[in-house]
């Protein structure tokens, strides 16, 4: 299972959901990717709800994400549930 470093940028959502499924919008979020490698921290980003945002950041190197395409927000005994 691939781990979180303790230094992480997380991309706000409103970057995500700005993204078109033919990736128009994306210019920040790409720089944002390209300067938290830069620096060596791992990238989190927020707020993915479609497939082709998913595979944008795949793509662009950011592997860690949450929204609504993967789960719900679930409470504590929910999540402790599933892991």
């Amino acid at each position: 299972m691939n781990t979180i470093s303790m230094l992480s940028l997380k991309i706000d959502l409103t970057f995500i959901q700005n993204i078109k499924e033919d990736h128009t919008n994306s210019e920040i979020p790409e720089a944002i990717i390209a300067m938290a490698r830069g620096l060596q921290l791992d990238v989190i980003a927020e707020g993915v709800e479609e497939e082709y945002q998913k595979e944008f950041l795949i793509k662009n190197g950011s592997y860690h994400m949450q929204g609504y395409l993967f789960s719900k927000p679930l409470s504590k005994e929910e999540f402790e549930k599933i892991w």
